[in-house]
């Protein structure tokens, strides 16, 4: 979890750029997380 939680603070400024894609990547996010679970 750890690993992931580094991951997500880096791209959290890029999601700010737009509302849209931080909805996306936080899918992708989430399917990412499921496949490592």
């Amino acid at each position: 979890m750890g690993a992931a939680g580094q991951g997500q603070t880096r791209r959290a400024p890029r999601w700010s750029d737009g509302s849209r894609a931080t909805q996306r990547f936080s899918l992708l996010t989430n399917s990412t997380n499921v496949w490592k679970n």
